[in-house]
């Protein structure tokens, strides 16, 4: 099934440049001490494991800051997406006032391989959920960075990476 992830910048250098999972995601650690402070989702950590999260839902990432980001397109197995399943807790799309709560998935980082990303897309202006009403695909709104199966070249990534 196909799941959305918004990256940053080292992010991205960093899976296209190494292609592996290894070096990326937030500790365990981290996440708990986080979900006792915040209830942030429903997600169960173990302390030492990396999780990275995805959306269940493309409209999703508009819960998300979205400029100068990334959208990064992932075809993971559904059976360890069904057993990852939970809920996000973020503010509401339109009134920002209430809490909604938003499928997502935490996956250990090591469940995870290179050839599970389909496709990174750079977000270089602000979009709002309004731009998702006006384009699903938001072909119009982003830059096509990576495509499985279109890999970008070394050189033309790197002179990508280099100009940024």
């Amino acid at each position: 099934m196909l799941v959305y992830r918004v990256c940053s910048y080292t992010e991205i250098v960093r899976l296209l440049e190494e292609k592996s999972f290894e070096n990326l995601g937030k500790d365990g650690k981290e996440l708990i001490k986080l979900q006792q402070e915040k209830n942030i989702n429903s997600h169960e950590y173990n302390f030492r494991n990396k999780y990275l999260h995805f959306f269940k839902d493309k409209s999703s990432i508009f819960y998300m800051h979205l400029e100068n980001v990334f959208l990064c397109t992932y075809n993971i197995d559904d059976e360890l997406l069904n057993s990852k399943e939970k809920e996000g807790y973020y503010l509401d799309l339109v009134n920002f006032r209430s809490i909604v709560s938003v499928p997502e998935y935490a996956i250990e980082n090591s469940l995870l391989k290179f050839d599970n990303l389909e496709k990174v897309e750079y977000i270089d202006e602000f979009l709002d959920i309004d731009d998702y009403f006006v384009d699903h695909n938001l072909t119009e709104s982003t830059k096509l960075i990576y495509q499985r199966y279109k890999s970008m070249s070394r050189e033309r990534r790197k002179s990508w990476i280099k100009n940024k």
